[in-house]
């Protein structure tokens, strides 16, 4: 279903059961220069939605200020003629603990370690039959076959990256540094409000191809603000966002398939594997 479904509005029937509450803001994606040398809506930009949530609600200790949460986004652009093309971003599938509930401290990316976890297991279990790539790796193929006016790019001409990573604006995480877990995406509203209005919420970033997820990535391009952040029962009811499969980035590209074994696919994200700037890798 989360595959399959095209229409920007969820069936009837299907209920989130993770991520249920989101906070929601329109943007423009701009591209730097051609977008990195990438295809598609990755060099003409496209206006869109990003959707923030976490998995489940975050918990916070009083006692020593921890707070363990699941970061994610997922980008909804807009294609003329076309339906919408999706992808989702997070920081780690599994509770990431740190000092205080700031959802902006976290860079989020379309690919998320694979590491144990009753979380993980149970989305693997769901999403598996799908092919064991797309558990954990969130596809862009799309992104790169088309353009905002609905050109659709040959197959032999489209380039896409092997990952994305959404970097935060240092901005968004000194707006929203303090505020306790109880009402989250209500904290985030509030304290965000027009302040980030045509700036930049997050920096999008590229890892080339599976050799390269140690080298520092590539700047591409630019989520800008264009309305203030809100919270939509409407939109956490009925809004879809469409997941890709990562399997046909690499029916694109079958040279990576060589790096994608177990132990890859299982470091493979922002804690362990990426160089993103501004933060430290985990050890």
């Amino acid at each position: 279903m989360i595959f399959s479904t095209e229409s920007d509005l969820r069936p009837f029937g299907v209920d989130r059961v993770a991520h249920i509450q989101g906070t929601y803001f329109t943007t423009t994606f701009q591209p730097v220069k051609s977008g990195g040398g990438y295809s598609g809506l990755f060099k003409s930009g496209a206006k869109g939605i990003i959707r923030l949530s976490t998995a489940i609600e975050p918990t916070f200790d009083e006692s020593t200020g921890d707070c363990q949460m699941t970061p994610a986004a997922a980008v909804k652009m807009f294609v003329d003629g076309q339906p919408s093309i999706n992808y989702v971003a997070m920081y780690t599938f599994e509770n990431t603990e740190a000092k205080g509930c700031n959802f902006f401290q976290f860079p989020l990316s379309t690919h998320g370690p694979r590491q144990g976890g009753i979380g993980l297991k149970i989305l693997g279990h769901f999403m598996d039959y799908q092919g064991e790539l797309s558990t954990s790796m969130s596809g862009t193929r799309l992104v790169g076959e088309y353009t905002k006016t609905g050109e659709e790019i040959p197959t032999e001409d489209i380039s896409i990256p092997f990952a994305l990573i959404l970097v935060p604006n240092t901005e968004l995480s000194k707006i929203t540094k303090g505020h306790l877990v109880q009402g989250l995406q209500e904290s985030i509203v509030s304290r965000v409000g027009k302040k980030m209005i045509g700036k930049v919420a997050y920096k999008l970033y590229a890892i080339a191809s599976p050799d390269k997820v140690h080298d520092e990535p590539v700047h591409i391009g630019n989520f800008v603000v264009r309305s203030e952040f809100t919270n939509s029962r409407w939109g956490d009811d009925r809004l879809f966002f469409q997941q890709q499969r990562f399997e046909s980035d690499v029916e694109l590209n079958p040279e990576w398939n060589e790096y994608l074994d177990d132990e890859f696919i299982a470091n493979d994200g922002c804690p362990f594997t990426y160089k993103v700037p501004g933060f430290a890798k985990k050890k």
